[in-house]
């Protein structure tokens, strides 16, 4: 180690600073090694002014860069630093992202203190919405199992806003701990609970997979969200995504006892159309017969007949010889709703007549997808003569400034990309493109006094 880190932190800091501030990021990054520096106050100079960037009005993509160096320098103080940040008001969309690289941060410095600090705010109502949000969100990204047992108390808790128990939710199937599956089931008929949030514990139900690599049918989890289905007493919202949640689960094994729901007129039709609709993801072939009778049965309603049929085209009866001479009997049956038949007749066409086609992509926008899937650089000029056109849609512009950023690795590249950096409607993805290529070559960018910026 170094007797005196003060020359070479003066050194760099000397230099000229260029527009990704490296010379300031690289003297935060040698802090990170707790080296001697006899100058007073040059460490607390050099944190500050990488503080001013995190809360600066600069580019996204430097605002994260500092969050990223200041998380390494010094746990302790990085604490302090960002947990007196997390709880400021989120004024508008770019906050929002800077915050949550905040609270990310934080939780990653912190241990379970610091993770109990931040899983207090989610209970309190005078902290800003989005803020708690974002803490729940960055608390389930980390994987730390011990906030699991806040984080279920706290599901129930009327008292917490909807919206934040949907994101702790959202962050229980961030931890993929299958041992909530339990709590999860009782709480789903619990109407004291807000539906939505019931609604986005069946959706964690299976996004976590209740079934991984298991060869044979779980009756725990499988028979109380059945017994879900037929219950009036639950909203109908619950029981339309636990419909939805089995259908995403791939057992094939209650296809039988799904189909068996659909004609029963006591089940709001709801929930029999999202049964109906669960079948074709299940992908059991077997029930495509007893579908088939269902499609004349006017005393279902419509909208559940509608969804049958989507089933029966992802299980591939439209394939099927005697699946597709039922369906065409069908249309000419004028005792069966007619807009029955006009979707039959259209998922017939799917695979008979005329294939859908797929929503056109710009020219331009498909081109910059190509272009940085497969490497192709001998484009690159023709999208960099694209690139100043304000006429061009902005979502393509943005492609291309991505796809350059990706592929970029000349000079002209990045002479190119740096004529644009202060474009109001792209610069900040420029700068990030910018800054890829600059690294790849090997060159710094440097504001020029009369304008402009200069590659060297």
């Amino acid at each position: 180690m170094l007797e005196d880190a003060t020359p070479l932190l003066e050194g760099i800091l000397d230099q000229q600073d260029d527009v990704f501030r490296s010379s300031l990021l690289l003297a935060g990054r040698c802090l990170t090694g707790k080296p001697r520096i006899k100058r007073a106050g040059l460490k607390e100079s050099i944190i500050e002014w990488l503080q001013e960037l995190v809360e600066g009005e600069v580019h996204l993509f430097l605002r994260q860069r500092a969050i990223g160096v200041l998380a390494e320098i010094d746990a302790p103080y990085g604490n302090g630093y960002f947990m007196s940040l997390v709880t400021d008001p989120i004024q508008d969309e770019m906050e929002q992202t800077v915050h949550r690289w905040v609270t990310t941060a934080l939780a990653s410095l912190g241990d379970e203190s610091t993770a109990d600090n931040l899983m207090a705010l989610l209970s309190n109502e005078e902290i800003d919405l989005a803020v708690r949000i974002n803490v729940a969100v960055a608390l389930g990204s980390l994987g730390h199992g011990y906030v699991v047992p806040q984080f279920l108390a706290l599901l129930p808790d009327e008292e917490v806003d909807y919206r934040v128990r949907m994101a702790v939710a959202g962050a229980l199937g961030a931890l993929g701990d299958e041992s909530v599956t339990p709590q999860f089931l009782r709480l789903l008929p619990n109407e004291k609970v807000d539906y939505r949030v019931r609604v986005r514990v069946a959706e964690i139900l299976g996004a976590i997979g209740a079934y991984p690599e298991r060869s044979r049918r779980d009756d725990s989890i499988t028979s109380p969200l059945l017994r879900l289905l037929h219950s009036e007493k639950v909203d109908y919202n619950v029981r339309i995504t636990v419909a939805e949640t089995l259908g995403s689960l791939g057992d094939k094994s209650i296809s039988g006892e799904l189909l068996a729901i659909l004609p029963k007129e006591k089940v709001d039709p709801d929930v029999r159309a999202s049964i109906a609709a669960a079948l074709g993801p299940l992908g059991d072939k077997s029930v495509i017969p007893q579908l088939l009778q269902l499609l004349p049965n006017e005393k279902i309603d419509p909208s559940i007949r509608w969804r049958i049929i989507d089933s029966l085209y992802v299980l591939g009866a439209m394939e099927d010889g005697a699946s597709a001479s039922e369906l065409l009997a069908l249309l000419s049956n004028e005792e069966v709703d007619s807009s029955v038949r006009v979707i039959v007749a259209e998922s017939m066409g799917e695979k008979t007549v005329t294939p859908r086609l797929p929503t056109p992509i710009p020219a331009g926008k498909e081109a910059a997808e190509i272009l940085r899937s497969l490497g192709d650089r001998s484009k690159i000029s023709q999208f960099l003569a694209l690139l100043p056109d304000r006429e061009l849609d902005c979502s393509v512009r943005l492609k291309i400034v991505e796809a350059l950023g990706a592929l970029g690795d000349d000079r002209i590249t990045a002479e190119g990309l740096a004529a644009l950096l202060d474009d109001e409607e792209i610069g900040s993805d420029v700068y990030q493109a910018l800054f890829l290529v600059s690294q790849r070559i090997g060159a710094r960018v440097f504001a020029k006094n009369d304008g402009g910026y200069e590659i060297c």
